[in-house]
């Protein structure tokens, strides 16, 4: 076996005057020369030295235990001090009595230096000092007085520098993720093991303390690794778990900590691989703090990577956002979207929306006094990601219409085309007359200078008569628009080259229809749905290409709406649509779905959950593979039921927030183009509120 108190080797060579010669410890690279000024002042002169770097005290350090499995135990890596204690800081001092009249720093991995420009004088003392984010806890004096002769260098000797830390408290595991009897965790994760206190890296990285194993007893090959910043481990297997595997993590007590103390005993935990086909144990995308933190949206690209926007709500408000890597299926680090120079007070309505290359476009409101909201738009680039800029979509009315200072807070909307050019709309009200606006992002270009006003003078109703508009656009750059008025839906459409039709249609002349939602297929049909709020009633529109719009069919048969912003619809590359709704005609809440095929037209009636707690969110691919997020329960949970557009069937409720103790916020879905469903939600009663993601392997 192998003590933990063995040390560094003393490194002697002979050095020029003046220069500071570097060794490396331990095989590292030589590192680059230092010393305490450029030049030999008058009346000064230099001090060099080498040192001895010694770990805690043997009688604190643990032994090394037998292997844990099959097999002899791998060799552990020499003991080397400055590395594996993470000292970043050594200062040398000169002091004369207690005042220190030169001083300089350098590397703790190099065992020799020099310091120059030393004020002459006799029975001076060197000090050398090791620090740990400011604290010192290795220190040593020359053996002897020195003395300093101007333009002369001093030979001070061996310096043995020990441990002088007081620590005499053992570490412990403050948490292991995944955590003990955890089930369905990500094939591709990685075991992290937090301890109280910062460790000896060489008792964590000499792959026997840290060991997992699987049901069979044999070693699961893998590296360990150590970040200080958060004082934890992190095992990373050399390939992914096996779905539906058994493991067992075991960390010894030869894990210490800086003071040689070890762990009271072994740890043990255990958990699970995923299985094939399901949905993997949540995954913590932020660990922002705020009065609640949640996503905002969810897309991806072709190769099947993912991105997630989020908010922190408080003083101030901002947006966040994390990727995931299709290719080694796991998301990485959370960062804040770049703030712009100010910190609003509060951010409204967020939209999300991406290209086929991995490009997207950021809409979200803002407001300064929690009053006065304005729209602007945010660029992200898959190379170069998220734009520093705000581009201010409104701006130009501001100097002449002046609309903008009526924003209506939550009704707006865009779309993409695939190829990043995009069209967005939003509401705004002015002297208690509502107006609907657009503006188009063209791709490489930018955002067009102005907007268009698409309601006109003798379209618009008054106060709150425009609600929640929304855009679809296909391929090659189709784009329609629908929208509730208190006595109709409506709506218009946009063609590359020709621009906006010069009347809105009516799709419904009946009353209170809002919460609209629109769809358009590759060949420029398209279909909108909406709700008659007073009556219950779920409506939809279709637009056939070339010629028009057909009548408005009611599609929730019989059942009658209990929550009617409950909707959402979207389209396959066959042309077929999914439209979903929440209904309570026969008890509880339900979630309901129904297709429309170009080919049969309206089908049946399907329930898809016999429970829904909250709005849905449908996404499906070219292929007609799809997935809806949505919560219920109580507390509320997320949950998830798969769609097969070819057989039109659903698939069993999955519940992928298997917390029961939290409330879920607002469930987002995505479909990646080989058919991975991904779901992200919120949990708002933690402590701090934290966001999470699901997808299935």
């Amino acid at each position: 076996m192998r003590m933990h108190t063995r040390v560094s080797p003393i490194v002697s060579l002979i050095l020029l005057v003046g220069v500071l010669a570097m060794l490396p410890a331990c095989g590292s690279s030589p590192t680059a020369t230092s010393s305490s000024g450029a030049s030999q002042g008058p009346g000064t002169g230099s001090v060099v030295f080498t040192t001895t770097w010694e770990p805690p005290p043997r009688t604190l350090a643990a032994s090394k235990p037998a292997p844990l499995g099959p097999g002899p135990a791998p060799s552990a890596p020499a003991v080397d001090v400055c590395v594996d204690y993470g000292i970043d800081t050594v200062s040398m001092q000169v002091l004369s009595g207690a005042n220190i009249i030169a001083e300089n720093s350098f590397p703790c991995g190099a065992h020799t230096g020099t310091l120059k420009d030393v004020p002459a004088g006799n029975n001076l003392v060197l000090r050398l000092q090791g620090s740990i984010g400011g604290t010192v806890l290795w220190r040593g004096n020359s053996d002897n007085t020195i003395g300093v002769h101007p333009g002369q260098t001093t030979d001070a000797g061996k310096v043995t520098v020990a441990y002088i830390g007081n620590d005499s408290v053992a570490p412990t595991i403050v948490s292991v993720s995944p955590d003990n009897n955890a089930k369905n965790i990500p094939n591709a994760s990685t075991v992290r093991i937090q301890f109280n206190e910062r460790m000896a890296i060489n008792t964590i990285v000499d792959n026997v303390s840290i060991r997992i194993v699987d049901n069979a007893a044999n070693t699961v090959a893998g590296t360990v690794g150590y970040n200080a910043a958060d004082n934890s481990a992190l095992f990373t297997p050399e390939s992914p778990f096996v779905s539906g595997g058994n493991y067992t993590l075991t960390v010894s007590p030869a894990v210490t900590d800086m003071a040689g103390r070890p762990l009271p005993g072994p740890y043990v935990s255990n958990f699970a691989a995923h299985t094939a086909g399901t949905f993997v144990r949540p995954v913590l995308l932020e660990t922002y703090d705020g009065v609640s933190v949640g996503p905002v949206g969810i897309v991806g690209d072709p190769l099947g990577n993912v991105m997630v926007v989020g908010t922190i709500r408080g003083t101030p408000e901002l947006l966040w956002y994390n990727r995931f890597d299709a290719a080694r299926k796991q998301w990485g680090a959370s960062a804040r979207i770049p703030p712009e120079s100010f910190a609003p007070l509060a951010v409204g309505a967020v939209k999300l929306v991406s290209d086929n290359t991995g490009n997207a476009l950021l809409l979200y409101e803002y407001s300064m006094n929690n009053i006065d909201l304005v729209l602007v738009a945010k660029e992200y680039n898959a190379v170069l990601d998220w734009s520093r800029t705000n581009v201010f979509l409104s701006s130009s009315l501001k100097s002449s219409q002046n609309p903008t200072a009526g924003i209506i807070g939550g009704h707006v909307d865009i779309a993409s085309d695939g190829i990043g050019n995009a069209i967005t709309v939003w509401v705004t009200s002015v002297s208690g007359v509502d107006s609907l606006w657009a503006k188009r992002f063209l791709s490489g270009v930018g955002w067009e200078p102005l907007p268009v006003q698409l309601t006109f003078t003798n379209d618009v109703h008054g106060t709150g008569s425009i609600s929640f508009p929304k855009v679809a656009m296909n391929s090659r750059g189709d784009a329609v628009v629908a929208w509730g008025e208190p006595t109709s839906a409506r709506a218009i459409r946009y063609t590359p080259g020709t621009g906006w039709e010069g009347s809105i249609s009516t799709l419904d002349n009946q009353a209170s229809n809002s919460f609209p939602s629109v769809v358009m297929d590759a060949d420029g049909n398209g279909v909108a749905m909406w709700v008659r709020t007073v009556s219950g009633e779920v409506m939809a529109n279709r637009y056939a290409f070339g010629q028009g719009w057909e009548a408005p069919v009611r599609i929730n048969g019989t059942d009658i709406t209990r929550s009617p912003s409950q909707t959402d619809i979207d389209v396959d590359g066959a042309g077929r649509v999914v439209a979903l709704w929440g209904d309570s005609s026969a008890g509880p809440l339900r979630l309901r779905a129904r297709r429309y095929s170009p080919v049969g037209g309206w089908g049946t009636i399907v329930t898809v959950a016999d429970l829904t707690g909250g709005p849905p969110h449908f996404s499906m691919n070219v292929a007609g593979q799809g997935v809806v997020a949505s919560r219920a329960g109580s507390p509320l949970n997320a949950y998830a039921v798969r769609y097969d557009g070819n057989s039109d069937t659903w698939g069993n409720v999955m519940i992928v927030d298997d917390s029961p103790a939290t409330g879920a916020l607002e469930a987002f879905s995505y479909v990646g183009p080989n058919g991975t469903p991904y779901v992200t939600w919120g949990w708002a009663n933690n402590d701090p509120p934290n966001t999470f993601a699901s997808w299935v392997e």
